[in-house]
C-alpha cells in the first residue's frame, strides 16, 4: 500500500520496502531466536493457558546464548505468563474507567522496562 499510495518512490526504496515486508511476513527477525520461538509454539499448543507459567518458567536458556537472547527470553517468560493470568481470570474485569486499562496493560510494560535497564523508580 505505502508503494502504490506514494508514486514518488525510487526504485532502490521500493526494493527495500518490498524486501522488509517479506521480512515481516515470514517472521525473518523472530526466527532468530529458535529457542524462544519454539517456545512459543508450544505455549499455543496447550490446551489450557493456566498450564502456560509452568511451561515457561521450568524451561532455562542456554548459558552460551546473548545478551538479546536471554533478554528476549525472560521477555517471552513474562508476557505468556501475563496472557496467562489474563485468560484465567475469574470474574472478568466489567469497568470503563480509564486508569483500568492503563494498570493492566501499560503498568507491566514499565515494571519490565525497570526490572531490566533500572531507569525508572517506582
Amino acid at each position: 500500500m505505502a508503494i502504490e499510495c506514494n508514486l514518488d518512490i525510487d526504485e532502490e526504496d521500493v526494493a527495500l520496502i518490498r524486501e522488509n515486508q517479506e521480512n515481516q511476513r515470514t517472521l525473518r527477525t523472530l526466527l532468530q531466536y529458535g529457542d524462544q520461538i519454539s517456545l512459543i509454539r508450544e505455549c499455543l499448543t496447550l490446551n489450557h493457558a493456566n498450564e502456560i507459567p509452568l511451561l515457561v518458567w521450568t524451561r532455562a536458556v542456554e548459558g552460551n546464548n546473548t545478551t538479546n537472547q536471554q533478554r528476549f527470553h525472560r521477555l517471552v517468560q513474562y508476557i505468556t505468563t501475563w496472557f496467562s493470568s489474563r485468560c484465567e481470570r475469574v470474574t472478568p474485569v466489567k469497568t470503563n474507567h480509564e486508569r483500568t486499562f492503563f494498570v493492566d496493560f501499560i503498568v507491566p510494560i514499565f515494571q519490565y522496562f525497570h526490572d531490566q535497564v533500572q531507569y525508572l523508580q517506582f
